[in-house]
């Protein structure tokens, strides 16, 4: 089962960084961001003490963020780094490769 925003976080996300995408509407920035977790690579990080999961499409530039509680996953945030690849790589410690 893929992870799921909730409902205030999406909305905030979207107007945060839906700009930076070519879509309009946050139907279309969701979307983006459950086929990011599809086709990105997965790797690990810690933010500020807290695991995270990140999922990275280098094709789009597109990166998809989730929680790491171990049951039930939410996506935290999605959107394009600036940095690409050296984002994912430079987090605190990534295991992306």
């Amino acid at each position: 089962m893929l992870p799921s925003w909730s409902p205030g976080n999406l909305l905030r996300h979207f107007r945060k960084h839906g700009h930076k995408f070519p879509f309009t509407n946050v139907t279309d920035y969701e979307r983006s961001s459950l086929a990011t977790i599809i086709q990105g690579t997965r790797f690990t990080y810690d933010d500020g003490g807290i695991p995270r999961i990140g999922y990275y499409d280098r094709s789009t530039n597109r990166l998809t963020v989730v929680s790491d509680d171990g049951d039930g996953r939410a996506i935290i945030t999605h959107f394009p780094p600036s940095s690409g690849e050296q984002y994912c790589r430079t987090r605190s410690n990534s295991t992306y490769v």
